[in-house]
């Protein structure tokens, strides 16, 4: 689709990380591109990748939720990462690393990766060590809280996303169809 891709890196305590890279999909998607995403920390399916899934053809758009698939818990607020949550990571690197390298694939988004790496599920090395492995012409979107300073040389875009005010600090919390 295009000669040269870019490393993005959307990281911060601010909401709309995941929601941005789920906008250059559907960005991506509208220009006859091929998306992939893979989503480590989360175990269900969001509204906007609800979208995808019902709104595009599986050779379009690819989702793909590791935690669920490989056996981990995926959602780690209630709970500290077990075993299996990181073995659930590290197989869903491995699987993020393969599609990729595919070749299938214009735009690549690993949603809530620097957050793997921040509980502990991904080590930093094996998160860089995976970006090396990107294609020349592969679009690699990643998310998460959790800012990794080690990223930025491979990184060609980097935002932060700064909560200035929340209404969940009012005891709102995560509502179908805005916040999932």
């Amino acid at each position: 689709m295009w000669e040269r891709g870019f490393v993005h890196y959307y990281y911060g305590t601010g909401k709309g990380k995941s929601t941005a890279a789920m906008g250059l999909a559907i960005r991506t998607l509208g220009h006859g591109g091929r998306v992939y995403i893979g989503q480590f920390i989360k175990t269900m399916s969001y509204g906007d990748v609800l979208f995808l899934e019902q709104h595009t053809k599986r050779e379009e758009c690819t989702v793909e939720l590791y935690g669920s698939m490989y056996g981990g818990t995926g959602c780690l607020i209630d709970h500290a990462a077990s075993p299996l949550d990181v073995q659930a990571a590290e197989q869903g690197l491995v699987r993020a690393i393969e599609q990729m390298c595919s070749g299938q694939y214009d735009l690549v988004i690993w949603d809530e990766v620097s957050m793997a790496v921040g509980l502990g599920l991904l080590k930093i090395e094996a998160l860089i060590d995976a970006i090396k492995k990107r294609p020349n012409e592969c679009e690699l979107v990643l998310t998460g809280r959790q800012y990794c300073e080690e990223l930025l040389p491979y990184c060609q875009l980097v935002t932060n996303f700064a909560e200035v005010k929340h209404y969940y600090h009012e005891g709102v919390l995560s509502r179908t169809g805005i916040e999932h």
